[in-house]
């Protein structure tokens, strides 16, 4: 079962984005506080490397910042409602295809 989500990139420099994911996914989002994670993971690879860690868990830990988001209840309920609306349009259609329409 996955307990959190860590989200990184550029993806996380819009707060609409970030505002939807936090509503739609069911468990807690990480944003991360760098948005150039490729580049931060060369750098903790090369430190551990060069031997300034001592695993690459320890490196992760002093590099990943960052914070949980919060779920607008209200935003939440907003989307809930429309993917019920999204699936029984998908139902009508599945039944409207497969039925008779003479």
């Amino acid at each position: 079962r996955t307990e959190s989500i860590r989200i990184m990139g550029g993806a996380t420099k819009s707060a609409v984005w970030m505002k939807i994911l936090s509503a739609v996914l069911p468990v807690p989002i990480f944003k991360m506080q760098v948005t150039d994670t490729c580049a931060v993971g060369a750098a903790v690879l090369a430190l551990c490397g060069e031997g300034c860690f001592s695993s690459y868990r320890e490196a992760a830990q002093n590099f990943a910042h960052g914070v949980y988001l919060e779920t607008d209840s209200e935003f939440r309920e907003y989307y809930n409602e429309k993917y019920e609306k999204q699936k029984s349009l998908l139902q009508y259609l599945a039944e409207w295809k497969g039925g008779d329409r003479s």
